[in-house]
């Protein structure tokens, strides 16, 4: 199926869900607009993570192969990639069945965005536990790293603050930036469930 066969199914898709609503209200507007654009952002997401891993494991494989070897490049491709796996494997897991919307009614798109956004709170959780397990990981092999090129070092300290300096300054970023959309998650259910309570969306 073309590109544009598949975007003209799913518009159809939304419109029948759109006229399950009662069609040219603006709640069924507004609910099925969110649900879409949600999806969107749930697959675009998806999108990143699995080209992320992908990345990292093709930087890790040719570090191995530049290195001929090297048992600490080695070491360091082996954590990566259980991270890699352990890490898309949760977020798919979490996700399960939240990409696309098959709603029937109100009720059902308002528990879907509920659902969506629990899920999202969860994610952040997982992942910034999974942020200190790879970092923790990564301490002694750090010193393993050192101590094996340790005159290296020495020599040129400026390779360890660059290298183990920077390793440490994006995972810090990471875990800071996990927590800011944690806290942006729960302001974003906190607004969806005032708009509830309102009698806007019910």
């Amino acid at each position: 199926m073309s590109q544009e066969n598949k975007a003209d199914a799913e518009l159809a898709a939304w419109r029948g869900e759109w006229q399950s609503l009662g069609g040219k209200d603006d709640l069924a507007a507004e609910l099925v607009a969110r649900a879409r654009k949600d999806g969107k952002r749930l697959r675009r997401g998806a999108a990143g993570e699995v080209l992320a891993s992908i990345f990292s494991t093709s930087f890790c494989l040719w570090l191995v192969i530049r290195s001929h070897g090297s048992p600490q490049i080695v070491a360091m491709t082996a954590i990566i990639l259980l991270f890699n796996g352990a890490w898309l494997t949760s977020f798919f897991t979490v996700r399960a069945g939240l990409f696309m919307s098959s709603g029937e009614g109100v009720d059902a798109f308002v528990e879907l965005t509920r659902t969506r956004l629990a899920a999202q709170l969860v994610w952040t959780r997982i992942a910034r536990r999974w942020t200190l397990v790879i970092g923790v990981a990564l301490v002694p092999w750090g010193i393993w790293m050192f101590l094996a090129h340790e005159e290296h070092y020495l020599a040129e300290p400026w390779r360890a603050v660059v290298g183990f300096g920077g390793a440490a300054g994006i995972f810090a970023a990471v875990y800071a930036w996990v927590g800011i959309k944690a806290r942006k998650l729960r302001a974003e259910e906190a607004a969806f469930e005032r708009h509830v309570a309102d009698g806007q969306l019910i």
